[in-house]
């Protein structure tokens, strides 16, 4: 997708996935199995949303910067994929009415992923 940065995209729902597990900001680092994962599945979360809105529109909509984060898109996904009391659903505001439920629905096409924090010489996350 044009104007969005892959590794960005990927670092803002692994942020959101940190964030999440842990109860500080101990565990920031993930696993190189993990990192890929993320990618894959973002990319096919990318690949529904173009499929289910357009390129231009998708752009759009995937492009939404968060407060503290480069894009809101992926943090929404983690959120509304996992169930939690969060995510597009409750953001129309943002992202339209009819595209948060899409967004909503396309989160749910895929399995939980559930994030493990690995203790060791130095924290990891991993999915």
């Amino acid at each position: 997708m044009k104007n969005i940065n892959e590794n960005e995209f990927v670092n803002s729902y692994l942020t959101t996935a940190a964030w999440v597990t842990c109860d500080s900001n101990e565990c920031q680092d993930f696993t190189r199995d993990a990192k890929k994962q993320a990618k894959a599945d973002l990319m096919l979360f990318i690949s529904e949303v173009v499929n289910e809105f357009g390129s231009e529109k998708a752009n759009e909509l995937l492009s939404i910067a968060g407060n503290d984060l480069t894009y809101l898109a992926p943090h929404d996904f983690f959120l509304t994929r996992n169930y939690h009391g969060a995510g597009f659903w409750d953001k129309e505001d943002i992202y339209g009415e009819d595209e948060a439920k899409k967004l909503t629905a396309i989160s749910h096409k895929f399995p939980t992923a559930d994030c493990y924090h690995i203790r060791g010489k130095k924290s990891k996350l991993t999915f």
